[in-house]
């Protein structure tokens, strides 16, 4: 069975974030604004920039280029959650200021997704989204190493570029 970890309510704010719960809200609250405007169903964030502005989330590895740090998926209803590596999700509790954690684990531990990708697919499926437009950074800023066969098996939706939306 597939672990997600959801914050609980009354849970502190994460330790570590570099700006106020309520910075990171607000741009939330923008993002989705403009996902209404845009008639996107859903954000997926992959990029150090994006990931961090819009929920803190911190690790070193973002440096690497052969590195999955994790993604951020946005519904248009304003969840945020933060799919990543099992070894990644204590990172993201006190970095990332997210409304759930979905980890992924190569080797399928615990029923888990296998890949970034399927971990992603599946945080839409749950949050309602399994067609529409999603919006998605695509090109050399995209974290998610997504193969042909992913992108063909997984993706139900629409791809389209949020770069120039945000």
């Amino acid at each position: 069975s597939l672990t997600i970890f959801l914050a609980e309510s009354g849970m502190s704010d994460p330790l570590l974030l570099e700006f106020p719960a309520e910075e990171y809200e607000s741009r939330i609250r923008n993002l989705t604004r403009t996902m209404e405007e845009q008639n996107l169903d859903a954000v997926i964030l992959t990029s150090r920039d994006q990931t961090r502005y819009f929920c803190g989330f911190q690790i070193i590895v973002w440096i690497s280029n052969l590195s999955k740090p994790g993604a951020l998926v946005i519904p248009r209803a304003g969840k945020t959650i933060f799919v990543g590596p099992y070894a990644r999700i204590s990172t993201a509790e006190v970095t990332a200021k997210v409304d759930e954690l979905n980890p992924w684990d190569p080797k399928g531990r615990d029923g888990l997704p296998t890949s970034c990708a399927e971990a992603v697919h599946h945080a839409l499926l749950t949050n309602g989204v399994s067609q529409g437009q999603l919006g998605m950074e695509i090109g050399p800023e995209m974290r998610m190493h997504l193969s042909h066969d992913d992108r063909t098996s997984l993706w139900h939706c629409w791809v389209i570029t949020v770069l120039e939306m945000l």
